[in-house]
């Protein structure tokens, strides 16, 4: 559903970045831990590489790296 929305959207809530983008994206950053693939969503990946090339989500990214490592 999500690779659905994204087909059509920048954002996961719309055409703008929203507290939606940041939870969806918290959800995501680990899914390796999981076991879950992006490979048949490609819309979520696309979006998942954009919101983490953003200066904003790289500084938050190594300080939760800090204190809990992969």
């Amino acid at each position: 559903m999500l690779d659905k929305i994204l087909a059509n959207h920048e954002f996961v809530a719309g055409e703008a970045f929203s507290i939606a983008d940041i939870a969806h994206f918290g959800w995501l950053w680990r899914r390796e831990f999981a076991g879950v693939s992006l490979e048949k969503a490609p819309n979520v990946a696309r979006w998942f590489d954009e919101m983490a090339a953003r200066p904003a989500v790289q500084h938050a990214i190594e300080r939760v790296d800090a204190l809990a490592p992969r």
